[in-house]
């Protein structure tokens, strides 16, 4: 049975680290975007130079919010390793808006 959980862990880590990777391309295609659009209507070429910092400061932001979530799905793998009780896994990014909740109708 223990065996079962840590594989259901397991795989629930893997999703959801698959979730945060997902995110982290999303935002760096956005921020790809934002760039060639800022690009097009900078009048110098330091609008431009500027245009491309901004992009490289949003993908390495995003960078980053990928490893907190990774890092935050082994801590919730090894929190089921050890009491048997899944912990949350996340996908959030550093843009996420607070925690997604859903109902139930009864």
């Amino acid at each position: 049975m223990q065996s079962a959980k840590e594989a259901v862990a397991s795989a629930k880590e893997s999703l959801a680290d698959l979730g945060a990777t997902a995110r982290y391309n999303m935002e760096k295609a956005k921020a790809t975007a934002q760039e060639q659009m800022d690009r097009m209507i900078a009048n110098t070429q330091m609008d431009k130079d500027l245009a491309t910092e901004r992009k490289q400061e949003r993908i390495d932001e995003a960078k980053l919010g990928t490893l907190e979530a990774y890092n935050q799905n082994a801590a919730a793998r090894e929190q089921t390793a050890f009491i048997g009780q899944p912990g949350p896994m996340t996908t959030a990014g550093p843009h996420a808006s607070g925690t997604h909740t859903s109902s139930t109708r009864g």
